[in-house]
């Protein structure tokens, strides 16, 4: 089980010189269990948000920033069940049940504002392959399909004060990923890491809503596929205890060109370090997490 608190900051900067700081907290929880059937067969059910982004922007009309505001998160169910098929081999997969919540708020022109809020769930599947080469090294693989989630929900339209609302539909198509990992173990006490991930977000290159009241719109995304590098290491200490540290370098999806400041996207790298000890049956660990996203220039944008 495991909870973590996000404090996110992003600044954006207006043509006019004029600055907005977005600051919105949130806590993420995490539950996974595990049960071993017997030597060889193992089952497993996790709950936890992979992707998850909110941010809001207030009023700075002075400067022609209007209030802005976009909440996407996905909470993922998944179970599992994996087959050690020999001694240094293990397969493994399952069924993940995705849930979308979409809430946004944006300025779609003079007085008007669009506000749309959606849900919806989706299904995917997820595999994974452990190989014990040796009794110091190890390699896995893990892929994780591609959720297209289907969101029903309300989009209302204000102008000049005055709502209008209708019934909206939009799909969502959220990437497959390939992950690559190696572990290892140069002495009893230390595990070294490196590990790639993969993912597909030319998937989500545009998004379609649809209404009752109003023509489709789409928003144009101009995703492209990215990477995710990571390298760590642990070492283990007298007493249970053991310190750990790594460094991540995640490549941006999104161009300058079709983000908006409640939605940024770019390369950034990430430092973490953790502490954790194992006193009997339990573990208990901390980790803390600095990631520093690269500035972006968005006088270009198409919005």
């Amino acid at each position: 089980v495991g909870v973590a608190s996000i404090s996110p900051r992003l600044r954006y900067t207006t043509p006019g010189g004029a600055t907005e700081t977005s600051t919105k907290s949130a806590f993420a929880p995490s539950f996974f269990l595990t049960h071993r059937i017997s030597d060889k067969l193992s089952a497993g059910i996790g709950l936890y948000a992979p992707y998850a982004r909110d941010a809001e922007f207030g009023d700075d009309l002075a400067n022609g920033f209007a209030t802005q505001r976009s909440k996407m998160v996905r909470t993922d169910l998944s179970a599992v069940v994996s087959y050690k098929t020999s001694d240094t081999f293990s397969i493994g997969g399952g069924l993940v049940i995705g849930n979308s919540k979409v809430d946004r708020s944006i300025p779609a022109g003079p007085a008007l504002r669009i506000n749309d809020k959606m849900d919806g769930t989706g299904y995917g599947g997820i595999v994974g392959l452990l190989w014990k080469i040796s009794d110091r090294l190890k390699a896995g693989a893990t892929y994780r399909t591609a959720i297209s989630i289907d969101h029903d929900g309300e989009r209302i339209m204000t102008a000049g004060g005055f709502e209008t609302r209708s019934n909206a539909r939009a799909q969502v198509r959220y990437p497959a990923s390939l992950g690559l990992g190696i572990a290892l173990s140069p002495s009893e006490n230390l595990t070294l890491a490196v590990d790639a991930d993969w993912y597909g977000w030319s998937s989500m290159d545009q998004v379609t809503t649809r209404t009752d009241s109003w023509p489709d719109a789409t928003t144009r995304l101009n995703a492209s596929n990215s990477w995710d590098i990571r390298i760590g290491g642990e070492y283990r200490l007298p007493a249970g205890w053991s310190v750990r540290a790594g460094y991540a370098y995640g490549q941006g999806a999104f161009p300058n060109t079709h983000i908006v400041p409640s939605q940024p996207d770019a390369d950034g790298h990430e430092l973490g370090l953790g502490i954790g000890r194992k006193m009997k049956n339990w573990t208990i660990d901390f980790a803390y997490h600095y990631a520093l996203t690269r500035e972006q220039n968005a006088t270009a944008n198409i919005y």
